[in-house]
């Protein structure tokens, strides 16, 4: 009987020490992030509240969660899980709001708490020298062949837009704002909110999350098809064509993103893809 339990309370000590462990703190924080982001994912007004929370939970979270993981000296260590869970509690914040309080000009609150952060991550920087954004493949990379790339990528991928753009699936889900039917102007006010967001999409999917897994698993197969398997289910609700698709795309923008060491191209590629889609529900 002692037996038992013993090797039961090392069943339990091994379990914890797996809940523990970075592996499983980075796996399930992209996982269920990502699973908050899809259900928020209809957060799409007003623009400029949009565009701080999406500031907000592909950047700033993804961010300071990654600092709280992989810091070394304990102070700054838990300082900065501090900051990251206010961050969390700030996200939730910002997708219950209802209205009036939606105005990002009338929220001092919001306003203050991203100067606040930025100004943490600048101070960051200082404290750990080691510290840069190019870290999740915020840089220019490798500049020839990424715009060799991205210019054969455009071409292959423009016909297959316009094909799919005449699917019945496509037309009832695109314009994703229906109000870009309105006028030009209202297109390129939308555009230009879409440009704004797919930077830190990538920065997220091809940078930061890509970045950690690599680092944690040693392995950049498992890493891009860790990522692609979770930019998938987060595609969930949209044509079933684009859903399985993005499987393959998010493999190959991962790959390149580490090979070509920037997501750049990522973000090019993808927001022309939603630009296109757009243009084509909008204009034809």
């Amino acid at each position: 009987m002692n037996n038992y339990i013993k090797n039961f309370n090392q069943y339990l000590k091994t379990l914890f020490s797996y809940f523990f462990s970075k592996e499983f703190l980075i796996i399930s924080f992209f996982t269920l992030w990502s699973v908050f982001i899809l259900y928020n994912s209809d957060f799409l007004y007003p623009i400029s509240m949009w565009n701080i929370f999406s500031t907000l939970s592909l950047f700033i979270v993804p961010v300071f969660f990654y600092i709280s993981v992989f810091e070394e000296k304990k102070f700054i260590k838990i300082f900065y899980f501090i900051i990251f869970f206010s961050s969390l509690i700030i996200s939730f914040y910002i997708v219950n709001l209802k209205g009036y309080s939606r105005n990002i000009g009338q929220n001092e609150f919001i306003n203050g708490s991203m100067i606040i952060y930025f100004l943490l991550l600048i101070v960051y920087s200082f404290l750990n020298k080691n510290f840069h954004l190019n870290l999740f493949n915020l840089s220019m990379g490798d500049i020839k062949n990424s715009i060799i790339f991205t210019l054969i990528s455009i071409i292959v991928i423009t016909p297959l837009i316009i094909f799919t753009s005449r699917n019945p699936q496509f037309k009832t889900v695109y314009p994703l704002f229906k109000q870009m039917k309105n006028s030009n102007y209202d297109f390129i006010k939308y555009q230009s909110a879409f440009l704004y967001f797919f930077f830190f999409w990538e920065f997220y999917f091809r940078g930061i999350m890509l970045k950690s897994f690599e680092k944690i698993l040693k392995n950049n197969f498992l890493a891009i098809i860790l990522q692609s398997i979770i930019f998938t289910f987060i595609h969930f609700g949209k044509p079933g064509l684009e859903t399985l698709s993005s499987f393959f795309g998010g493999f190959i923008l991962g790959f390149f993103s580490i090979k070509l060491r920037t997501f750049l191209p990522s973000f090019i590629l993808h927001y022309y893809i939603a630009f296109l889609m757009d243009f084509l529900s909008v204009f034809f």
